[in-house]
């Protein structure tokens, strides 16, 4: 039998705000087979996943769909990607990190490009990426984007290895040009001063 689709947040528990739960809300109802995992230490707790679940205030079939993995090391917060069919990135401040590790590991990631620098981040990795339809302008556009994710899910190990590919071959992994580029900057810089 297909495991469900899931939707991974590893953000931090003060990410966790009411637009990204209305967000949540939203794409549990549009696919009923789908389930949240929330993915990190802090969500041990068990009276924090009792709260996120409160402020979810959704009925018992969705609350069902909830889930909290608690990983002891890095290294099991990586092999938790493997369960993961996307990476649903919080709102306002973006989290280019996971971003990366996300598609290091090859599971797509959604975001929302915010007003400011903090809510751009992931949109500019995905964009060098020419991942734009990954990048949502609001909220219903996240949805939409999580809904053809589902549609066509990727499920199979090749399918996850051409994000890495993707990532290895762009300009954000050229290690030789970035080393020029900050050397250029550094020069220019002590040039100005």
């Amino acid at each position: 039998e297909r495991r469900p689709f899931r939707g991974g947040f590893l953000g931090r528990p003060e990410q966790v705000t009411e637009p990204w739960l209305k967000l949540a809300r939203m794409i549990l109802d549009r696919f009923p087979e789908a389930e949240l995992v929330f993915l990190g230490q802090e969500y041990r707790d068990l009276r924090l996943q009792s709260e996120i679940r409160g402020r979810l205030g959704i009925s018992e079939g969705i609350l069902e769909r909830i889930q909290f993995a608690c990983s002891e090391s890095a290294i099991e917060e990586l092999d938790a990607y493997q369960q993961l069919d996307v990476r649903l990135d919080p709102l306002l401040v973006n989290s280019p990190q996971r971003a990366f590790e996300s598609l290091w590991m090859g599971v797509p990631v959604i975001t929302l490009e915010g007003d400011r620098y903090s809510g751009r981040c992931t949109a500019s990795i995905l964009a060098t990426l020419n991942r734009r339809e990954w990048v949502a302008s609001d909220m219903d556009g996240y949805a939409g984007a999580v809904e053809q994710l589902a549609r066509h899910r990727r499920t199979d190990i090749a399918s996850r290895a051409i994000l890495r590919s993707e990532l290895l071959a762009s300009p954000m992994c050229n290690k030789e040009a970035i080393a020029q580029n900050i050397h250029a900057a550094i020069a220019e810089t002590i040039q100005i001063s």
